[in-house]
């Protein structure tokens, strides 16, 4: 194989080199002059290249700066290139203005000199002359676990110019999952590779083995947003290449502009975008602002908190918030990550073998969870109506707030139905409760000594009458309006009579559906069905359990039932008529008679 041999000069000393070396009878010598602004098309060249190369780099390219040793940082991107792509006929020799000792002693990465394929030369014609004679019995062979070892230990700091953590480790995983996963052209892949500590964590931390984006597949339904302040620099075009091979996955994305906006700003922003997307699943990034950079801040005043209080409390808490961070104190702002947690892959995480396939494995993974329980935005946005017409009707008075709680108690209990099907029968019975409640009310059924009343304000309609026991037990018979349909498993609207120990909650129900809401029988609304479920699948289960088709159907009876334009009350000559105040002095006198 050819060897190519590159020197690196500034500007000034171009010529100089020329002419020096034009008097070695070595072929393939190039000398590049450095130039920051071009330099990547450099780089590109000579890392593609099949050659062995030997880079002669002076520690000093800043001739303004004899102490800044740019050189080296310069020859050690090249290093850390190298080894990530396992190139091993390569040789740096760095060409100093100083003896060796003086190197060690003044170059802050001094330690580069341990590191396997690099030596120290002065600059001058003679030692690289001498060194340029004996070139042909150079060793490329490399042991990539030393070389590893000695690289850790010259120890690169990270950029003066991130000012957080945060900024690092949201570069450099949208970097390494976006090469994980094969998806080309995020915006900041050109600056990474060019900043000397991103190639460093490159060789240090070898990336996992490239996988397909096609292979992240994920067969849920539904809408995604990312509320990221990152968005620009490569998240956006992460997830859209993502879930390219999603077709049932809506994307979009907020937060680009959130560096030039107020924490108020941000909050209204995100709120109308929420409001016009309606997502499913929401990427959340708690720290949009600078200054929930400050230590001093508590996570209630995290600009990304106060957006998740407003998805859940204001929009629809059944939403899903996954809370995507960059910070691995993230469990500290527990409950915001109650529906799911993505941490984003810094880089002192990725020393562990695979952890970025862990990562995107996680992602995957958490995405599909919560896209399954999405259902729950449906079931709260029931839920709140149900609610909201409780509230404006009043018709449960003082109990209101209790009744309110109680819908609060039932999705609760329908979040954890989602993964435990049993919280689903809890719920159910939540709900049917909210139900019973309303018709125990006094103000709804009025029970007299022989009579019940079913009450429409002003008027009252006499469902049953004379009521007599049956025998010695604690059986009654009544005359009713309502007739029960046994192979139906409902209540007509026809007269018979109803034998039973107590007003039992179908029967109430029943008489409201026929009487209020003016159906001829109590099926409608499928109420029957709603009984049978609550006792046999709810109450008592056995084989069958409760489904979302039937959370579904108990939720939009309560919406029908308890929304007050649905009301059509039957002429109240369909009830018994009321009885004659001569009849009840007579009944009184017989009761009292008797004693």
């Amino acid at each position: 194989m050819m060897k190519k041999y590159y020197i690196l000069s500034k500007n000034t000393t171009v010529e100089s080199y020329q002419s020096i070396f034009n008097s070695f009878e070595l072929k393939d010598i190039e000398i590049v002059s450095y130039d920051r602004a071009v330099n990547h098309v450099f780089v590109d060249n000579i890392v593609s290249s099949k050659d062995s190369l030997i880079l002669f780099i002076p520690t000093i390219l800043d001739p303004f700066n004899a102490y800044s040793y740019d050189g080296v940082e310069y020859a050690l991107k090249y290093y850390c290139h190298f080894v990530s792509i396992k190139k091993e006929d390569f040789q740096i020799i760095l060409l100093g203005i100083e003896d060796e000792s003086a190197f060690w002693k003044h170059c802050e990465y001094s330690s580069f000199l341990r590191c396997p394929h690099v030596s120290y030369l002065k600059n001058n014609v003679y030692p690289i002359k001498e060194y340029l004679t004996h070139i042909e019995s150079v060793v490329f062979d490399m042991d990539w676990t030393y070389c590893i070892e000695r690289l850790k230990h010259v120890n690169v700091k990270k950029p003066a110019s991130y000012k957080t953590h945060h900024s690092i480790t949201n570069e450099w995983s949208i970097y390494r999952w976006s090469k994980y996963l094969g998806i080309e052209n995020i915006a900041i892949q050109r600056d990474i590779e060019e900043f000397l500590y991103f190639n460093y964590l490159k060789a240090i931390y070898p990336e996992s083995k490239i996988n397909d984006p096609k292979s992240f597949y994920i067969a849920e339904k539904g809408k995604v947003l990312l509320i990221d302040d990152e968005v620009g620099k490569g998240w956006d075009t992460f997830f859209k290449s993502l879930f390219e091979n999603s077709p049932d996955i809506t994307f979009d994305s907020i937060g680009e502009n959130f560096k030039t906006l107020s924490q108020k700003e941000i909050v209204d922003q995100t709120t109308t975008k929420l409001e016009t997307f309606d997502p499913d699943l929401v990427l959340l990034d708690l720290r949009l602002h600078d200054e929930d950079f400050d230590t001093t801040k508590k996570a209630s005043e995290l600009t990304g908190t106060i957006i998740f209080d407003v998805i859940k409390e204001k929009i629809n808490k059944g939403i899903q918030i996954v809370v995507f961070s960059a910070s691995n104190k993230v469990w500290n702002y527990l409950p915001f990550a109650s529906d799911g947690v993505v941490l984003k892959e810094s880089p002192e995480n990725s020393m562990k073998l695979n952890y970025t396939q862990e990562c995107i494995s996680n992602l995957r993974k958490t995405i599909e969870n919560c896209l399954k329980r999405k259902i729950l935005k449906v079931f709260y946005s029931k839920i709140e109506r149900v609610e909201n017409l409780i509230l404006n009707s009043n018709c449960f008075e003082d109990k209101t707030e209790e009744i309110v709680g109680g819908l609060e108690i039932a999705f609760d209990l329908l979040t954890r139905g989602v993964d435990e099907n049993e919280y689903f029968s809890y719920s159910y019975l939540q709900l049917f409760l909210v139900i019973e409640e309303y018709a125990k009310l006094s103000s709804v059924f009025d029970i007299a000594d022989n009579d019940v009343y079913l009450c429409n304000k002003e008027k009252r309609y006499r469902i049953l009458k004379d009521k007599k026991q049956i025998g010695n037990g604690k059986m009654y018979s009544y005359d009713s309006v309502l007739s029960y349909d046994s192979p139906k498993k409902h209540f007509v609207f026809n007269r018979d009579s109803y034998d039973t120990r107590f007003i039992e909650t179908n029967f109430r129900i029943s008489a409201l559906l026929i009487f209020k809401y003016n159906f001829n029988e109590s099926s409608e609304k499928g109420w029957d069905i709603i009984c049978e479920n609550r006792n046999t699948k709810a109450a008592h289960p056995k084989q069958e359990k409760i489904t979302t088709e039937d959370i579904h159907q108990i939720l939009d009876f309560m919406i029908f039932f308890f929304d007050e334009n649905n009301v059509n009350w039957r002429p109240i000559s369909d009830a018994f008529h009321e009885r004659s105040i001569e009849d009840g002095i007579t009944l009184l006198q017989e009761k009292y008679c008797n004693l």
